[in-house]
């Protein structure tokens, strides 16, 4: 596993793991990366959508939205698209749940597809 510092408080690249084939030790170490660096990123992952709940799993147990919660949606994956037809509210685009009084300790973010817009 390679980490690579992004700056010198917070975040790093984690490069050599594959987030679905992790096994004890490796786990181990991308969470003291986590806890060290706040934000990792790991490029080119390929995860299905049991593999990214696996991988919450690990850390703990994952939390549905609490306000889809109260209209029965018991989801914890949840897409969120932006583009020039469809810019970002301010109201939706905090999925990690920043607001909640008991917010989770950890969110994980999983980009498919990335483009810069100009809105």
């Amino acid at each position: 596993m390679r980490i690579t510092p992004l700056s010198a408080n917070i975040g790093a690249l984690v490069e050599g793991v594959s987030l679905n084939a992790l096994n004890e030790d490796e786990f181990d170490e991308l969470h003291q990366t986590l806890l060290k660096h706040h934000v990792i990123f790991l490029r080119d992952q390929n995860l299905s959508e049991a593999d990214h709940v696996d991988l919450a799993n690990r850390w703990g147990t994952p939390m549905a939205n609490p306000v889809a919660k109260l209209h029965g949606d018991e989801t914890v994956l949840h897409s969120v698209e932006n583009n020039a037809k469809k810019p970002p509210l301010a109201d939706g685009f905090h999925t990690d749940l920043t607001y909640w009084p008991e917010p989770p300790n950890l969110a994980i973010l999983y980009a498919l597809d990335i483009r810069l817009f100009r809105f």
